[in-house]
């Protein structure tokens, strides 16, 4: 019996040194646009849209997905002006930590089938309709071939801050006299007319393996501690 106790508690702490091991826990934050707040509702069930923040578990470079889960091929998202990105309104918004320098980011393009033709980021920059001021705008051209629609993603590699993580992404829109949003979104094509879509203000990240093996650890080891009191 006293060997088998040895045993289970030589393997508890061979998972607690690995886990130390790990240089962070990664932080996953998902977004579904699947809420109409001003204009016509996309065909189709929410969410229209997705986008997924991953840390990777080390600070300095966080990756970004953009999915577009529109059913319709007459409806996308686009709203770049090209020739003046400064004034690009409409297109795919985000919100960044107030407290970190967001000019110093670097948003570079990764893989995916169709990238923005436009990404500039500034302080309370883009006015997203009624759903408040955004600070970092994905937009595409106006042209048919350039248009983000459904089946369509993007994947960009976020860096130029040291300690940069997922989390400083989880932040609500510059509200006044509006609705606040994490991420807001300007669908066109839809019958009838637009809409701005967003989440549901009630994200929380998503802890991943390293974190769940943490706490799968600490359940063992304390459950272990009641059997060898016994």
């Amino acid at each position: 019996m006293k060997t088998r106790i040895m045993l289970c508690i030589s393997l508890v702490v061979a998972m607690l040194l690995a886990v130390s091991a790990v240089p962070g826990f990664a932080t996953v934050i998902s977004y579904d646009l699947n809420l109409v707040y001003d204009g016509v509702t996309p065909s189709g069930s929410a969410p229209w849209l997705r986008a997924t923040f991953d840390d990777l578990g080390t600070p300095g470079t966080v990756t970004l997905k953009l999915e577009n889960l529109l059913k319709s091929q007459t409806e996308f998202v686009a709203g770049a002006n090209v020739k003046k990105p400064s004034r690009s309104q409409e297109g795919w918004a985000f919100n960044f930590n107030p407290s970190k320098n967001l000019s110093d980011l670097d948003i570079a393009f990764q893989s995916g089938s169709n990238a923005a033709d436009v990404v500039v980021w500034g302080s309370d920059k883009f006015k997203a309709g009624g759903g408040g001021l955004f600070d970092i705008l994905f937009a595409w051209d106006q042209k048919p071939g350039s248009r983000f629609k459904g089946g369509q993603d993007a994947i960009y590699t976020i860096t130029g801050i040291s300690d940069l993580v997922a989390g400083d992404f989880n932040f609500l829109s510059t509200v006044k006299n509006a609705q606040a949003f994490h991420t807001a979104a300007h669908v066109q094509g839809i019958k009838c007319g637009s809409g701005w879509i967003a989440d549901t203000p009630s994200n929380t990240p998503v802890p991943e393996p390293a974190t769940l093996l943490l706490v799968g650890t600490g359940l063992l080891g304390a459950g272990l501690w009641r059997r060898v009191r016994r």
